[in-house]
């Protein structure tokens, strides 16, 4: 990474920690709104919530992918991957259901169900940055090419 992108990088990561985390029983509420509600504004400030309280769990993801970063043949940075993640992150937002995510154990939590999605956006930008399309089973043989 450049010096630049470093920076930017870093100042990221350091605004995104003055969102605070939320409860459970506020994320139910929250996810209760966004499914319930048919006014748009309504929508609009719970799913902004949920994600502002979840923004660090995108740079968490991050770090299962920084070693892909390092290959010649991909053209994307960590700033690329934090955007693609938070595109997850607003889509596991607003299709998250506490009440169905919930069994007899007392439920999900977001973080758990969002992380799947945001991975998933992550491995998606990492794919088609590539000049060359490498199917996605292929990825951990990358670890095993590097080793050699």
């Amino acid at each position: 990474m450049t010096e630049q992108a470093d920076l930017m990088y870093e100042r990221y990561a350091r605004d995104i920690t003055r969102f605070p985390r939320i409860s459970l029983d506020r994320e139910r509420h929250l996810s209760r709104l966004i499914i319930t509600s048919r006014r748009a504004r309504t929508v609009d400030r719970a799913v902004n919530e949920m994600v502002e309280a979840n923004l660090l769990l995108v740079v968490h993801c991050l770090k299962d992918f920084a070693r892909f970063l390092e290959f010649p043949n991909v053209r994307i940075t960590n700033m690329d991957l934090i955007a693609e993640g938070n595109i997850g992150l607003l889509n596991a937002a607003r299709n998250f259901d506490a009440e169905r995510a919930g069994g007899e154990a007392g439920g999900v939590r977001f973080s758990t169900y969002a992380c799947k999605s945001i991975k998933n956006a992550m491995r998606r930008a990492l794919k088609l940055s590539r000049f060359i399309h490498v199917p996605e089973h292929h990825f951990s043989y990358w670890t095993r090419m590097k080793a050699l």
